[in-house]
């Protein structure tokens, strides 16, 4: 059924986006204290763990086979800040994505997005505790100099 989609949509629903280094949307609040505080440990947490899964291996590791793991989470943690996957949700498929619609190709490359956008949600959550970490730890090195 996949090739109806191909030679039956004659007009292509509408399609998310997937950028690098996105500008974040003007409209929106900032976060509240405790929601900053939560992605702060929740990323100190994926660090840990992710860090753990290599300590556990380590002594069957070589010390070149850890560092390429760790090399590896933290390419991870990078390619998630910058890369930023927005999919179009009106356009998911019959039945609010449960179902694909055999007629329209487009809906895959937003079904595609949203899976690409849950696999990154560990790693920007670990990169944006980093930053927000390192800012209030500069905001409080700044106010006890003072």
């Amino acid at each position: 059924m996949r090739w109806l989609a191909w030679f039956l949509e004659d007009k292509p629903g509408p399609v998310g986006k997937l950028q690098v280094d996105a500008p974040e949307p003007e409209d929106q609040r900032p976060p509240k204290k405790w929601m900053v505080w939560a992605t702060i440990l929740l990323g100190i947490g994926c660090w840990e763990v992710g860090l753990l899964w290599v300590v556990a291996q380590w002594p069957w590791l070589r010390v070149s086979q850890g560092l390429l793991k760790v090399g590896s989470l933290s390419l991870y943690v990078w390619i998630s800040y910058r890369l930023s996957a927005r999919p179009d949700l009106s356009n998911l498929g019959w039945w609010g994505g449960l179902l694909d619609n055999p007629f329209r190709s487009s809906d895959n490359v937003n079904r595609w997005l949203l899976y690409l956008q849950l696999l990154l949600v560990p790693g920007k959550l670990m990169a944006y505790s980093f930053v927000m970490g390192w800012i209030i730890f500069n905001h409080m090195i700044k106010k006890t100099h003072q």
